[in-house]
């Protein structure tokens, strides 16, 4: 496509607009003079008439045929006519010029008349045609030649406009299809500039436009390369993440079941190359566990990740166990399923030896417990035996005591291997065989001695925690049931315990009955028994113990709950 075609386009379509104009206006121009020469030449025809008509009336009645030649020759002599004929009531008296048929050229006619004193008598006819092909002739060589000049002048014109155009216009824009062309194959380069005095018209507006266009381009796809090299780079490090990922990570189309994208850790657990992995589809590698995406997806809506188990069976025919975690991504077009997949199979057999050992070191733990208290049951019992022997009196009493301890501890070993827990016990149900056994022993039901107990929330406490507690409550209810009530019928002992703040508890043992001596200092005054207690919650426990008395006697004990949590 010549790039001159604009132009060139201007120049022809200005020419020939022009010779249209021309052509109209030389139309016009032959019309115009065409009527303006046929009146003139009417208006000489007019005049003519009007000055011979006395000489050739006078001629004519005079019979002077002489004289009708000449002043018909004269009249043939005016420009445009180019017949006469002079005739009378007898014929032609004169007929000179070119012959021919009156009917094709215009004719005038007029009437001689001779005048007698004061009578007009016609005495003849004279007829004059009129040349209108010669005047035809003229006026279309004066149009011609009209034309002529306007169309040199409208060529000049014309070219002069396009050579204007093609300097101030068209000059510039091949320049400026050149720079374009250039900044199309290769971006960047200095601004574009034109060889011309800026004058703020149309090619200079152009030139500010394209070079502001052209900077915001550059920044845009400066912006757009430095994007592109962080998507790469992003593209590049995802890649690589995945590809070193331990996890076996397989993409799935979720329209089509079929698989897109795998890592090198699913090559090796699938023992199948990424090409054949991505041949497949998911009931291929999930033939008997999974029903397509129904089962991890629910409904197909939810984007939260589906964790579950799966048994799998590689290429090489080896059974796995797979844990399989499955995310929905969304992409335009298409529903993507991310499938991370993690060999579990050692850990599954690991968990399994590790439950095995679990479950043996249970047994044995349940059977050291229920030795621990056979034994105690065994000490129990020589003390029994060796306080039979003995006769009545504090020896005796210090041994019943020790038994009663034993005993004490050894319900705890029992509560621990009768429970499912190895380590924590029910406190509620440890206190009431507690206390249970501490009625058989010091007969409070003949003694009409009541004990009523209160566990708030039962919690479950260590045994480092429920030996001691169990310790001080057989302490003061013994101490209670021995000396407190002195054959009162109405004996009634309180024994609460609940939470009293995040990780402490509250012991709380009442009685009714006669109270302490008000000067009792537990520090001082003190047998081995309270001494025990406060042994057990003070140094053991790292709590508390405070005593008031009045109507009754009541014991308050705060102690660290959980305070061996660590040791378990």
């Amino acid at each position: 496509m010549s790039r001159h075609g604009i132009g060139q386009r201007i120049f022809r379509q200005t020419l020939l607009l022009g010779l249209a104009f021309a052509l109209a206006a030389a139309l016009l121009q032959f019309v115009f003079e065409y009527r303006l020469k046929m009146a003139a030449t009417e208006n000489v025809l007019d005049s003519i008439s009007q000055a011979v008509d006395d000489g050739l009336s006078a001629a004519i009645w005079n019979a002077d045929h002489v004289q009708l030649q000449l002043s018909a020759q004269g009249i043939l002599n005016f420009q445009y006519i180019n017949r006469v004929r002079i005739s009378d009531s007898d014929g032609v008296l004169a007929d000179l010029g070119i012959s021919g048929n009156w009917n094709e050229d215009p004719v005038r006619r007029v009437i001689l008349t001779h005048r007698q004193k004061d009578w007009l008598t016609p005495v003849g006819r004279l007829e004059l045609t009129i040349d209108s092909g010669r005047i035809l002739t003229d006026v279309m060589a004066q149009v011609l030649i009209a034309v002529l000049f306007q169309v040199a002048l409208l060529s000049l014109a014309s070219l002069t406009v396009y050579q204007l155009f093609k300097q101030q216009a068209t000059g510039y824009l091949i320049r400026i299809a050149d720079y374009l062309e250039e900044f199309h194959t290769a971006v960047g380069g200095a601004p574009l500039r034109l060889d011309k005095v800026e004058q703020g018209d149309e090619i200079d507006v152009l030139v500010r436009s394209f070079n502001d266009m052209r900077e915001r381009l550059l920044a845009t796809m400066t912006a757009q390369s430095e994007t592109l090299d962080r998507l790469h780079a992003s593209e590049a490090r995802y890649r690589g993440l995945i590809d070193q990922a331990p996890d076996a990570i397989l993409v799935l189309d979720a329209g089509t079941g079929r698989f897109v994208d795998a890592n090198n850790s699913a090559v090796r657990m699938f023992a199948s190359p990424r090409e054949v992995l991505l041949e497949m589809d998911w009931s291929q590698l999930f033939p008997a566990e999974v029903d397509g995406l129904a089962i991890p997806f629910g409904d197909g809506r939810s984007t939260e990740p589906s964790l579950v188990q799966r048994r799998i069976r590689s290429a090489d025919g080896q059974e796995l166990t797979c844990e399989l975690r499955l995310t929905r991504l969304d992409e335009p077009g298409r529903s993507l399923v991310r499938a991370s997949c993690l060999d579990i199979t050692a850990r599954i057999l690991a968990e399994e030896r590790v439950h095995v050992s679990l479950h043996e070191k249970e047994i044995l733990l349940q059977e050291v417990y229920h030795r621990t208290k056979n034994n105690m049951q065994v000490i129990a019992a020589l003390l029994e035996m060796k306080a039979m022997r003995l006769a009545e009196g504090p020896a005796t009493q210090v041994l019943a005591e020790m038994v009663q301890r034993i005993r004490v501890m050894a319900l705890v070993h029992q509560k621990l291997y009768q429970s499912n827990d190895l380590s924590r016990i029910g406190l509620k149900g440890y206190l009431d065989d507690l206390l249970g056994l501490l009625g058989e022993c010091l007969g409070t039901r003949e003694h009409h001695i009541a004990i009523r107990l209160e566990v708030l929330d039962n919690p479950d406490l260590l045994i480092d925690t429920v030996i001691p507690v169990g310790l001080v409550i057989n302490e003061l209810v013994t101490n209670a049931c021995k000396y407190a009530f002195e054959g009162r019928p109405d004996a009634l002992i309180r024994i609460s315990i609940r939470r009293s703040g995040p990780g402490m508890m509250e012991l709380t043992v009442s009685d009714n009955g006669k109270g302490l001596p008000p000067d009792f200092d537990l520090t001082k005054q003190a047998g081995m028994g309270l001494q025990t207690v406060r042994a057990q919650i003070e140094q053991q426990l790292q709590g508390s113990v405070r005593v008031s008395t009045g109507e009754g006697t009541t014991w308050s004990i705060e102690f660290l709950d959980g305070l061996y949590q660590t040791r378990i």
